[in-house]
């Protein structure tokens, strides 16, 4: 009797805390966007099912102290959801139990505690979905040969070749992974090099070229503005159409390689704002400000041809293939060096350890190509079309999310030109330099 109220004392507690800390989302709410709606509006839907749904605890001690006005919370949240018309709320067959995902805006990470939510999650893995094939037939390999063992012939090998082998097919998929993250590591340094240029060469096109060169310095602006556009169109090959105003901006001829386009054309908006300003070859400073525009504009050719390096430039063919075989190889031996030990229980355990090696394997490949756009893109490039509502999947749980990172790219942009436009002017008289100070 005392056993069973500690069983049922567990299983209460285990499922207040699954209830406290797993999300339950519909899988075709989020994801899939309705083509009828504008792009604005679905990321406005995303963002408050998001919100709404993904209901992340704090810390213990927030948990403990507001336990009540959290649970009015939660209560208020599914009531509002439940009051939704019957074709927006789905079924509950369509429920599924998906992992935590951060707020990365502010900064924050995985914890400890979402060991439970992050075991839970794996039916619904983008990675187990990308290796339940060769899983599969692992297993089933395994089953084939305690079969055989059991009722037919012994199959066992000495276990010692696979101990050897393992610490180098350990070492080998540790330097695939390595490889593909510091690719990973790379692109998001170039994006970040892309911001912050063009963050600078906005503030001195608002500020120093506009006050000598206004109609050049605007248009070298609005060619700023669609450059991380252009940028994410050659980081994903072209998987995404251009944008209205690139192809407003750029000629029919020349959008192809809008990046380098885009940068030829600011060097030549550069050149008539020094043609247009009256004091261009007079004022010194204005000359070094030019100057420093210029090199900022090289600085945005640099990143885009680092960008198509890495795009273009896969880990070597060769080792990705070997490093394929070495673990089908090894992988598929492996019941027949556990059989003998293990009997039936080869099954699971051929089934766990090649879960863990095919994963590691597989997230080498995926973020090999670290450049994704958004979830309909995503699902599109990696899934087969039966298997595109199964998607669970998000930008960083792939790669980086360029498509992002240039709509907020081309936002600071904005703001920073609109910014400088409130500031008041400041009269050149108050700025003049006398004789002496020059000379010193």
């Amino acid at each position: 009797m005392i056993h069973k109220r500690c069983i049922s004392l567990l299983l209460l507690l285990l499922l207040q805390h699954l209830a406290t800390t797993t999300s339950f989302v519909p899988r075709h709410r989020v994801f899939v966007p309705n083509p009828s709606q504008t792009r604005q509006q679905q990321d406005s839907i995303v963002l408050l099912r998001t919100k709404e749904l993904n209901d992340d605890d704090e810390d213990d001690d927030d948990d403990n102290t507001n336990g009540s006005s959290s649970k009015k919370t939660r209560r208020e949240r599914l009531a509002s959801f439940l009051q939704q018309p019957d074709d927006m709320r789905p079924t509950v067959s369509e429920w599924a139990v998906t992992a935590r995902r951060p707020d990365i805006e502010a900064g924050q990470r995985y914890r400890s505690r979402d060991w439970l939510i992050n075991i839970l999650s794996l039916p619904n893995s983008f990675v187990l979905k990308r290796i339940k094939f060769h899983l599969v037939s692992n297993t089933l390999l395994s089953l084939l040969v305690v079969l055989v063992d059991r009722y037919w012939v012994r199959l066992g090998i000495p276990v010692l070749a696979h101990t050897l082998v393992g610490s180098f097919l350990g070492l080998l998929l540790v330097f695939r992974t390595d490889s593909a993250y510091t690719r990973f590591w790379q692109a998001r340094h170039y994006w970040t090099k892309t911001k912050e240029t063009c963050r600078n060469l906005a503030i001195t096109a608002s500020t120093q070229l506009k006050y000598h060169s206004p109609k050049s310095a605007t248009r070298l602006l609005e060619l700023l503005i669609a450059f991380p556009e252009a940028l994410c169109y050659t980081c994903l090959c072209g998987a995404m159409p251009l944008t209205n105003r690139l192809k407003r901006i750029l000629p029919a001829r020349l959008q192809n390689d809008p990046a380098i386009c885009l940068c030829l054309m600011m060097q030549q908006e550069l050149l008539a704002a020094a043609q247009e300003s009256p004091s261009s070859g007079l004022n010194i400073v204005e000359a070094r400000y030019h100057m420093e525009a210029s090199s900022f504009i090289q600085t945005l050719m640099d990143t885009t041809t680092h960008c198509e390096m890495i795009v273009r430039t896969p880990v070597p063919w060769s080792y990705s293939r070997h490093t394929s075989r070495f673990l089908t190889v090894w992988c598929g031996t492996l019941p027949f060096a556990l059989v003998q030990s293990f009997g039936w229980l080869t099954l699971p355990a051929v089934m766990v350890v090649s879960w863990c090696l095919f994963g590691i394997e597989e997230i080498g490949h995926l973020i090999e190509q670290p450049f994704v756009s958004d979830d309909v893109v995503v699902s599109q490039r990696f899934l087969s079309k039966s298997d595109r509502m199964e998607l669970k999947a998000k930008a960083y749980d792939l790669g980086i999310p360029v498509e992002q990172l240039a709509w907020l790219i081309s936002g600071q942009v904005v703001e920073i030109a609109y910014a400088a436009s409130q500031l008041p002017e400041i009269p050149l008289a108050d700025v003049t330099v006398d004789d002496e100070q020059l000379a010193s």
